[in-house]
């Protein structure tokens, strides 16, 4: 069922209204596709499966995991460096590329995620101060 994969995606790193957001939905909605009260439309879908970075047939269990490379390990970590280092990270604890391998491909796709709100956020921030 879909509500099973997107709780399991989701897991407890990452809000419901964090997902909301993303996607351009209400809280509700998404908590409803999660609770199998109703289930999203096709681009809904195709969004859910972009965001979490998996195949929409995974999002409907016509695969496995063992199939999922979400669910694998990341090795190529060095996508995540790129993108640090191209904020302007050099914090060392960003970069020590070790303990970023014990991460799945899911984990660090929650991390581009959440830091990608962060820094939408951030901008909305200034934008009002700015007015």
């Amino acid at each position: 069922m879909i509500g099973d994969r997107l709780k399991q995606l989701r897991g407890s790193t990452i809000t419901q209204q964090d997902i909301a957001n993303q996607l351009g939905l209400s809280r509700a909605s998404y908590s409803h596709y999660e609770n199998g009260r109703s289930e999203p439309d096709l681009s809904t879908l195709l969004s859910l499966a972009d965001f979490f970075n998996v195949s929409v047939d995974y999002l409907l269990d016509r695969s496995t995991p063992d199939g999922n490379p979400a669910l694998e390990p990341y090795k190529d970590v060095l996508v995540l460096h790129q993108l640090l280092r191209k904020q302007g990270v050099d914090d060392l604890f960003f970069l020590q590329l070790d303990a970023w391998e014990t991460l799945t491909r899911q984990d660090t796709v929650e991390i581009k995620h959440h830091f990608e709100w962060v820094v939408e956020r951030a901008r909305r921030k200034k934008n009002t101060t700015d007015q």
